[in-house]
């Protein structure tokens, strides 16, 4: 049970992963873009850091039962992540492609918080 719940979070992470670099590169000028995703994918890293540092210390307090502590952290940030999220628009490019010119250059308003583009 445990595999099979562990090979089912790694294909959401990978697939995750796939989506929110798109997004970044949709949504990111184009003399920023390298520097965007870079950044996305640093902060991936030093996430992995700051959670085996932490997981570290917490395991030295509390051997038996610090696993539920860590997991319980983790929870509260996906939640917290999740909700930074809702209020996100969707692809702009996509909308573009779908024809929905009028959404994508909303999205694009929302996310740059100037004129949007329509084209």
């Amino acid at each position: 049970v445990i595999l099979i719940g562990r090979i089912i979070m790694g294909f959401a992470v990978a697939v995750s992963a796939i989506a929110d670099v798109s997004y970044l590169h949709e949504i990111s000028p184009t003399e920023w873009r390298g520097s965007v995703v870079s950044a996305n994918e640093a902060c991936i890293s030093l996430g992995f850091l700051v959670a085996y540092i932490l997981g570290y210390f917490i395991s030295l307090s509390d051997p038996v039962n610090g696993w539920r502590t860590i997991f319980g952290i983790s929870g509260f940030v996906a939640v917290i992540q999740f909700a930074g999220m809702i209020p996100m628009p969707e692809s702009p490019v996509w909308l573009r492609e779908q024809g929905r010119l009028h959404d994508a250059n909303e999205a694009m308003k929302i996310i740059s918080g100037g004129d949007g583009w329509c084209g």
